[in-house]
């Protein structure tokens, strides 16, 4: 948008308030008289810089592979960067350079307005989510295995998610001390690629190799990463849904299309390479599979045989 801003300007400058919508009349109408700035171009850079860290929090809460205790620290980070945004009047460097030619009456009022924007934008997620450490995500945050995890961040989370009566917590304890070692080579890896579940598996698979007892942690563990973070995976797969269960084929049964389902979400093989996966599993599998290409094959040919004979 900002790259096009003069064209767009001039096209609706060029309609004339008459016909031009009164919305957007209203931001171009004295912009005639603005030779060395632009108010609503202005505007426009101070939403490109600003709305950087909520998008990419956005993206961050959208992925597949977010956990919970990922989630209050990425919403945490977020409010932390638009308060020192405010603290510091920080609206972007081609933001100032467009303030600095305007006058400074003019200066004055937008630059009121982008910190109102700060402080509604900071009002509503403070009212949406709850920032302080009496959220039970606040207590998961650990559990990203992004710093050195304590027996008491265990225990906390065991409280904070009323688990104690079934979690022996002093087993707990034996439990952390084997896999503490564990713990902490996965904190040191900074991979971006191994997601946080990745790293659990990779803890209690050490452990069972190890023969260390693992029973209540992975409880707690489990638990914890089987928390959701949002609905958008669940929104995903509705809108999936939606487009194979049309109504050319209203007849599918709902074994079907949760078969569909299951492929779609779970695998991203393309048809090839599903073909000889399913091809190289071992017993009944693959078996019954070939068994179904051959005949689909036969009955192929077959088909052909009648046509060509007129048949």
């Amino acid at each position: 948008m900002l790259k096009c801003w003069p064209a767009v300007k001039a096209y609706f400058q060029k309609l004339g308030e008459d016909h031009c919508p009164p919305l957007i009349w209203r931001h171009i109408d004295n912009e005639a008289g603005e030779k060395d700035y632009s108010t609503s171009q202005t505007y426009m850079m101070f939403l490109q810089t600003t709305l950087t860290p909520i998008e990419e929090t956005v993206l961050i809460l959208e992925q597949d592979a977010l956990t919970a205790p990922e989630l209050f620290e990425a919403m945490l980070r977020l409010l932390n960067s638009l308060k020192q945004r405010k603290a510091d009047s920080f609206f972007g460097t081609e933001t100032d350079k467009a303030l600095r030619k305007m006058p400074p009456s003019k200066a004055r009022k937008v630059t009121q307005d982008f910190l109102k924007f700060f402080e509604k934008t900071i009002a509503y997620l403070e009212a949406k989510f709850d920032f302080s450490e009496k959220n039970h995500l606040c207590a998961l945050t650990p559990f990203s295995l992004k710093k050195s995890v304590t027996y008491d961040h265990l225990r906390c989370a065991a409280e904070q998610l009323k688990m104690e009566k079934i979690i022996n917590l002093d087993n707990l304890y034996s439990e952390y001390t084997d896999a503490k070692s564990l713990m902490d080579e996965q904190v040191a890896c900074v991979d971006p690629k191994i997601t946080v579940d990745k790293k659990w598996v990779a803890i209690f698979s050490e452990m069972g190799t190890r023969s260390h007892k693992c029973e209540n942690l992975l409880l707690l563990v489990s638990k914890i990463l089987s928390i959701p973070c949002s609905n958008a995976f669940v929104e995903r797969v509705f809108s999936l849904m939606s487009a194979r269960w049309t109504e050319t084929r209203n007849r599918c049964n709902v074994d079907l299309v949760k078969a569909e389902l299951q492929v779609k979400v779970n695998f991203d093989m393309d048809c090839e390479q599903f073909y000889h996966r399913i091809i190289g599993m071992p017993e009944s599998p693959a078996q019954s599979f070939g068994y179904v290409l051959e005949s689909s094959q036969q009955r192929c040919c077959c088909t052909e045989d009648k046509l060509h004979s007129g048949n």
